[in-house]
């Protein structure tokens, strides 16, 4: 197993772990604090989730990358399937392209999909 202990190079923050993926959890720091934080312990990359982003995906595209960090992905696509999947095709595909247009203006490489919920 590769030791993290002194090269976080290959490391990525995913905001999931601070609760942020949950309404009323997690540090309640804002996008700004949790960059400074991972440049502080020399993390690279960070991972969102669609939920923080909100209509300020190309600022906070830029805001990581003038800290020296990189958008490694965003989570995630609107569910295909199960109860957590949005009613009728046109609205999947309507919030599909929001997602892609939302990494786009991050300049995340990757948009997690998950199929569906249970």
């Amino acid at each position: 197993m590769r030791d993290f202990t002194a090269n976080h190079s290959a490391l990525a923050l995913n905001t999931a772990t601070l609760g942020h993926n949950l309404d009323g959890h997690g540090a309640g720091w804002p996008i700004e604090r949790v960059l400074d934080a991972c440049a502080e312990r020399g993390i690279p990359g960070i991972v969102f989730w669609r939920r923080e982003i909100g209509d300020r995906a190309v600022e906070i595209g830029e805001r990581v990358r003038a800290a020296g960090l990189s958008v490694v992905g965003l989570c995630r696509a609107p569910y295909l399937t199960g109860p957590l999947a949005l009613p009728g095709r046109a609205a999947i595909m309507d919030d599909f392209r929001a997602a892609i247009d939302m990494a786009a203006g991050l300049g995340a490489p990757v948009l997690t999909i998950v199929c569906g919920g249970v």
